[in-house]
């Protein structure tokens, strides 16, 4: 029986161990690729157990150790634009498990990990972690109790379900699930532009974005660092906040990656307004690949 024992203990941190992102974080990193052991939670159910929901932006992450000095957690300053469920003000604190203090650190797989200028929907109950001292709100199901939104498309997702524009059929939906108005508090500028783009056609946005024309080659197998090159107009002489990022195929697309190291050539050759931008596709497939 001993041989049989120490195979199970060996299997069972082999599984542990293959949940365990591999990207090094400070005080909240992204979201790892994949949800290992993670199960879905039915959103009439997150709606009815969610006390309060909002919708709002991070505004600051600020880990810190409990009074037992053993597990360390995350506070995150939430700016509020508007309430789904329940009452709230215009800012609230959110606590997370896991985080940075100095140079411990501690991640807990499949749990929540914010950082400042996200933005979303909260679904929250009153925090009750021993040790934590302050009343804080802490998201209902952990990573789950998280609409994520993707301010470049107006999108949003969560680990098991996309949102393809955040608009009035979003909202409605969520109306209808959490048998309350929106009441929205203050403006959410960045939101507005996302979809205001949205709303736009392809021809008036050409001259705000660049516009892709060609992609070579248009596939690439997965761990071969094979290079993508991206062919088109309006990519400026040099790099700004833009960033290049793709679906990720280990959580069903929900996702959003980018290429780990990002783009290490910005062979950019001007030509009557035309350039091609080469981009390492090194990790896109990996756990080191950051997901937003």
């Amino acid at each position: 029986m001993k041989p049989w024992s120490t195979l199970r203990r060996f299997a069972a941190g082999l599984l542990v161990l293959s949940c365990l992102p591999a990207a090094p974080g400070w005080a909240q990193v992204e979201e790892p690729a994949g949800h290992c052991l993670l199960l879905p939670i039915v959103p009439a159910e997150r709606a009815r157990q969610a006390g309060l929901v909002v919708e709002g932006e991070v505004l600051d992450a600020r880990s810190f150790w409990d009074t037992r000095h053993q597990r360390i957690y995350t506070a995150h300053q939430i700016r509020v634009y508007s309430v789904l469920k329940g009452s709230a003000p215009a800012q609230l604190t959110i606590l997370t498990e896991g985080g940075r203090v100095e140079l411990e650190e501690q991640r807990l797989t499949n749990t929540l990990r914010l950082q400042a200028g996200e933005q979303g929907v909260f679904f929250l109950r009153p925090a009750t972690f021993a040790g934590t001292g302050a009343a804080f709100w802490a998201p209902y199901a952990s990573e789950q109790g998280f609409i994520r939104y993707h301010l470049t498309d107006a999108s949003a997702s969560e680990p098991f379900r996309s949102y393809p524009l955040i608009g009035a059929d979003f909202y409605d939906e969520l109306t209808a699930a959490l048998g309350q108005p929106r009441r929205v508090l203050q403006p959410n500028p960045a939101l507005q532009q996302a979809q205001l783009r949205r709303s736009q056609p392809v021809e008036a946005a050409k001259g705000q974005a660049p516009v892709i024309s060609s992609l070579s080659p248009t596939a690439i197998p997965a761990g071969v660092e094979g290079v993508l090159t991206i062919g088109g107009s309006g990519f400026g002489a040099s790099q700004g906040t833009g960033k290049v990022e793709f679906r990720n195929a280990d959580d069903g697309e929900y996702l959003l990656c980018r290429p780990n190291p990002p783009i290490t050539s910005a062979g950019l050759i001007p030509r009557y307004g035309y350039g091609y931008r080469r981009i390492a596709l090194r990790a896109i497939r990996r756990a080191r690949a950051r997901c937003a």
